[in-house]
């Protein structure tokens, strides 16, 4: 009989323990990275020049894809969007936010995405307004970026449509690191976006409707992102 009762305690003590186990709350191990952007620089006039040539930008529109934030150590950790994404960026300069994903704790060093022309294999996890977003790119060709406004010569004004067709993987590695922690489990980046450079050349404007100044304003176009840490997401480095 003391044996049976001392067995019986026995399993009544690993049952409580296996409940209070199962009670408790596991650890938080993930966090959130979020990703937004900011656009700066509507209007370019060329230095010194009277006849005030001018580009003004009224519509600004992108294809991004495969958007990741990257570890030191495991480059597929951090991947947030991989279908497709049409951004078209608020002119205004306020804030823009993209989307977040729940990622592991971690040191996240670079930020990588692609500009990348249509494709129609790649519209079939796309939402309905994400869709309609997406056709003007189909348009004649497949493009990546759209980009419309006015050109000014200095003697006459005209509306231009400038279409690239650039592909390109942009890998920004990131000044201030953004670290996901138990204790710190909200990080924001910013992607800035700025179309100063876009159709300049040194200290003169290109004409977005001249196909010959292609070639230099796609460079210049993949030369326009930056991001930063932003944790309370006003434009500027933490």
């Amino acid at each position: 009989m003391k044996h049976l009762l001392k067995s019986s305690a026995i399993i009544i003590a690993l049952i409580f323990s296996f409940n209070a186990c199962s009670d408790s709350t596991s650890p938080e191990t993930s966090g959130t990275l979020n990703l937004s952007s900011k656009y700066s620089t509507a209007t370019l006039q060329k230095v010194g020049d009277a006849s005030a040539t001018e580009v003004t930008i009224s519509k600004v529109t992108y294809i991004l894809r495969e958007i990741k934030f990257k570890t030191q150590k495991d480059s597929t950790q951090g991947l947030y969007k991989t279908t497709p994404l049409v951004l078209e960026l608020n002119l205004t300069g306020n804030i823009q936010d993209i989307g977040g994903q729940t990622v592991p704790f971690g040191t996240y060093t670079r930020l990588e995405f692609d500009i990348h022309r249509a494709e129609a294999n790649g519209t079939t996890a796309m939402s309905a307004d994400q869709c309609a977003k997406i056709r003007p790119f189909f348009a004649g060709d497949k493009y990546s970026v759209i980009i419309e406004g006015t050109y000014n010569d200095g003697t006459s004004q005209k509306n231009f449509v400038y279409k690239s067709k650039v592909n390109v993987k942009q890998k920004i590695d990131l000044v201030q690191p953004l670290v996901v922690t138990e204790t710190d489990n909200a990080i924001n980046a910013t992607m800035l976006i700025s179309s100063y450079g876009w159709f300049r050349d040194n200290n003169s404007i290109l004409d977005p409707t001249d196909s010959k100044n292609e070639n230099r304003i796609d460079n210049n176009i993949r030369n326009s992102i930056k991001a930063i840490k932003d944790k309370n997401k006003d434009g500027s480095a933490d």
